[in-house]
């Protein structure tokens, strides 16, 4: 059956000392098969998508998570996930959804190009625009 739908992930969080049973947690995924070249694909994303939907500007989604390294000062580092359109929203990684830890979701414009009189273009990974300061979800 080709198709997409919503299903429950049953994660278990086992300590790897005693064998005991931590936490049960049911993440929302989407469960999508596809038939590529006659045979079935599936992926597993999470449900949780982030869309532009009031705007032809292409959006570009961050994680924003702090890193304490002992004898050092924390740091705030800002990962790239990808860019959603009004068209094509951007699942998040289910990676994000299993690392039981406090993020933020920040997110910012993507240039078309600099403007600048040489003609000069944005690669990819570089904006005119900075993260949003607060966080969207």
């Amino acid at each position: 059956k080709v198709g997409e739908t919503i299903r429950r992930l049953r994660v278990q969080v086992v300590d790897q000392d005693t064998g005991s049973l931590i936490r049960t947690t049911l993440l929302p995924v989407v469960w999508r098969v596809a038939l590529e070249d006659n045979r079935r694909v599936l992926t597993i994303s999470s449900a949780t998508c982030i869309a532009s939907v009031c705007s032809d500007i292409p959006i570009e989604v961050g994680v924003k998570r702090q890193h304490v390294s002992p004898g050092r000062e924390s740091s705030v580092q800002t990962t790239s996930l990808g860019v959603c359109t009004t068209e094509r929203p951007l699942h998040l990684p289910l990676w994000l959804d299993l690392c039981y830890e406090q993020i933020a979701l920040v997110v910012r414009p993507i240039s078309g190009t600099l403007g600048s009189s040489d003609g000069n273009h944005v690669r990819m990974g570089e904006t005119l625009y900075q993260w949003s300061s607060r966080s969207v979800l």
